[in-house]
This record gives C-alpha cells, structure tokens and sequence, in this order.
C-alpha cells in the first residue's frame, strides 16, 4: 500500500492490510470505468476459506464484506470501502 489516499482510507473505514491482500487474491474482479474493483461473492469466499488458513479466515470473514479499486494494470490499489446493501426497488 504506497498510495496515500488508500492507506488514509483504510485507516479511517478499519480495512487492514491482510484485509486488502486478502482480497486482491481471492476477490471477484470487475472492470469499473478505468480501473478494477475486487469484491468478495460467495465463490470467491468459497476459495478463500478453502485455501486460507482456517484461523486466519475465521478473522478475517466478518469483515468481507469491502472492496477495493485498483488501477488497470493492478499495480497500484487505489482506495477501498465497505460495501453498502442493494437497495432494492
């Protein structure tokens, strides 16, 4: 985490650095504008309890609920958020 933007968001919405690597490896990528979001759905949660240590994941799962933004070439993580519930219609 090099950007300033993304570790002052971090800080301030308690995402943690395990939090985002976490994600990075296992989440479900999506294109979004000019960058990529990663989000955890239940198939990637699937893959990150099968190949996680049982006891890192069980730290890690109530707080899956994030994303987080990096750019194209998934170089550089640009910010993170929790995610909000769909609203539905």
């Amino acid at each position: 985490m090099s950007n300033k933007h993304m570790i002052e968001r971090c800080q301030q919405r308690g995402i943690s650095r395990e939090l985002v690597e976490v994600l990075l490896k296992y989440g479900r990528r999506r294109h979004s504008g000019g960058d990529i979001s990663y989000s955890m759905d239940k198939r990637a949660r699937q893959k990150a309890q099968k190949h996680m240590d049982p006891v890192a994941y069980s730290r890690l799962a109530g707080q899956l609920d994030c994303c987080i933004v990096a750019s194209l070439e998934g170089s550089e993580v640009l910010t993170a958020a929790h995610r909000q519930k769909r609203r539905r219609r």
